[in-house]
């Protein structure tokens, strides 16, 4: 919403894994998409089965541009483009974004501007208003929160087991330097990998560990140690191959919130009939290091 009370609906189309992530694996059946139709199904399973979601965008952009309201489309996610409308609408007048979607909240953190007019986010549960909280914030923060927010786990990117994103934040000073090599367009795979895996070993507390391997044996043998039955190895940090994927599918994130679509494939995903899927460890690098 706008200041002067016009409102933009912007409609995206999520990703695959996206969607399986939110739903499951459980896909309601295709339906014939109408404004006479009545609904005999669940929402979840209406809305798990991708053509039904677009079939029902399609639908209300119709009925509302015959409403006279301005309807914008977005491929893929339209997070990144909720939020450049959103900062292009608060230089002229106060902007209110409407929204639920934890990414929406850290990226227009991330690009408000302390000098515009007020930028609010309204959810069901509270209004925020993101440009009063980008001034209280310490604006290293908010300058690599796109990073810390993927690395943490988002709507494209696994959270790292046990990690929690509050504890993220707070070695935000900590993890500076592979925020700043995650941030850059034009970092090489080897610097994602060697500043991705410096990151796992400080957001798990293990800092001055050499390695992934190093710190996940270090972990394993103080558990045993102090256990008295099995270890589950979720408890460990994740291995060197799973902390690799897990930095390049950060940075292929990162990089596409900052507008440069990158080729999924090369970073840390696989094509499928389905879609995109996320790529596995590799079978080798487990028989060459089972903890």
């Amino acid at each position: 919403f706008c200041g002067d009370g016009r409102a933009k609906p912007l409609f995206s189309g999520l990703s695959s894994w996206t969607n399986r992530k939110r739903t499951g694996n459980d896909v309601g059946a295709s339906v014939s998409v109408s404004s006479e139709m009545r609904l005999t199904m669940s929402k979840k399973a209406f809305l798990s089965n991708e053509r039904n979601k677009q079939a029902l965008i399609n639908l209300l952009s119709q009925e509302m541009s015959k409403a006279g309201i301005s309807v914008a489309h977005a491929k893929g996610d339209a997070d990144n483009k909720i939020c450049k409308m959103a900062c292009a609408s608060a230089v002229r007048q106060p902007t209110a974004v409407v929204a639920e979607d934890t990414d929406v909240f850290q990226l227009l953190t991330h690009h408000a501007s302390p000098t515009d007019f007020n930028l609010y986010m309204i959810t069901a549960k509270q209004n925020v208003c993101i440009t009063t909280l980008s001034k209280r914030l310490d604006p290293l923060l908010t300058k690599n929160l796109l990073f810390l927010h993927a690395v943490s786990g988002c709507d494209t990117t696994s959270r790292p087991f046990g990690i929690g994103k509050v504890g993220v934040l707070k070695k935000y000073a900590a993890l500076e330097n592979s925020a700043f090599t995650f941030m850059l367009p034009t970092s090489s795979k080897s610097d994602i990998e060697k500043e991705g895996e410096r990151a796992l070993l400080i957001m798990y507390g293990c800092a001055t560990a050499l390695s992934l391997s190093s710190a996940r044996f270090d972990r394993f043998q103080a558990k045993v140690a102090t256990s008295a039955g099995y270890v589950p190895p979720e408890k460990l940090p994740p291995t060197v191959d799973a902390g690799r994927f897990h930095s390049l599918r950060t940075y292929h994130q990162v990089q596409t919130w900052r507008g440069n679509n990158l080729p999924p494939e090369n970073w840390g995903w696989s094509a499928s009939p389905s879609g995109l899927v996320e790529r596995s460890s590799s079978g080798a690098a487990l028989e060459n290091n089972p903890l």
